[in-house]
């Protein structure tokens, strides 16, 4: 099999400090307690990271195109309050906040922003992080959506692209191309509104070929195979992939995608070859391929930093 390499970018900015780094959470930190490690490691990015603008809060199994996080961010401004990710509604709440599966952004300066929340006295009760639930605490990204609605005044913004597709996506390639999300997922999306009026749970959860911007940013429910292959296919060049017909295509991306056994639990595999969604998988892989456009993304945003 062929290695598969790991990139390190050196940061000029940063005086030479290689990334990824570690954040290690103390042991005395337990598990359950979500409020407390997301603190920590919210007060330490912005205690460590002096040149930071902005942080992508994301599982450990959701592949990231980091290329396209980067030009999209490139957009906004971090001395500004930003709440980014893919947007659900809480009907008992009556809310919306960010799905935490598929990662959210917040600028340097709403985490700064809500640091001062936490740390003033007495605490908003809307910011207050004790004596929480255990539901609560084992879901962060609620307790801090209502900090920042009400206390900041920031609250999820649309994401999707100029034709509706979404950016930040809570599951995989195959189960959001084929619409075969979680019924929970799915409710989430009712009542959703941008103040646009008109929209219903369709508009923000397209499937076939419409279910993903050119720009995605993120899969969730994505384990070490897929990971692997998801990365070899939108690694092809932009003159192959147009030189490629779709059944030539579709012999790479059977040849590379993982077996059932050995993808993650939540994923799902290819749709058969007979079904539409077969066609629309491969219109999306051929829509995400970032080969073509990835040096100049990165070229863009090295030069921004």
């Amino acid at each position: 099999m062929e290695e598969f390499k790991q990139s390190i970018r050196t940061d000029s900015v940063s005086k030479g400090t290689p990334y990824p780094k570690p954040l290690v959470v103390p042991a005395s930190i337990s598990e359950t307690e979500g409020v407390k490690r997301l603190q920590h490691v919210i007060r330490n990015v912005l205690d460590t990271e002096q040149f930071m603008e902005f942080a992508f809060f994301v599982n450990d199994h959701t592949y990231v195109i980091p290329e396209n996080l980067c030009s999209w961010l490139m957009r906004y401004d971090p001395a500004m309050n930003l709440y980014a990710g893919h947007a659900l509604y809480e009907k008992r709440s009556g809310k919306m906040f960010n799905s935490g599966a598929s990662g959210y952004v917040l600028s340097k300066t709403t985490m700064q922003n809500i640091v001062n929340e936490w740390d003033a006295e007495p605490t908003n009760p809307n910011c207050q992080t004790s004596g929480l639930s255990k539901w609560l605490d084992n879901n962060p990204g609620l307790v801090t959506a209502k900090c920042l609605f009400h206390a900041l005044d920031c609250q999820p913004m649309d994401t999707r692209d100029e034709e509706g597709s979404q950016r930040f996506h809570a599951f995989g390639l195959t189960r959001v191309v084929t619409g075969k999300v979680d019924g929970w997922y799915f409710n989430k999306h009712e009542q959703l509104d941008f103040g646009k009026g008109t929209e219903d749970v369709n508009d923000h959860l397209p499937n076939g070929r419409r279910c993903c911007s050119s720009e995605t940013i993120s899969f969730h429910y994505v384990e070490a195979m897929e990971t692997y292959a998801l990365f070899q296919l939108l690694s092809i060049g932009t003159e192959e992939m147009n030189r490629l017909s779709d059944t030539e295509l579709g012999t790479i991306v059977m040849n590379k995608w993982p077996e059932r056994k050995d993808l993650g639990y939540y994923a799902h595999p290819l749709p058969i070859q007979t079904d539409t969604f077969w066609k629309d998988t491969l219109a999306v892989i051929r829509k995400i391929s970032f080969s073509g456009g990835s040096k100049l993304k990165l070229q863009m945003c090295n030069a921004h930093n």
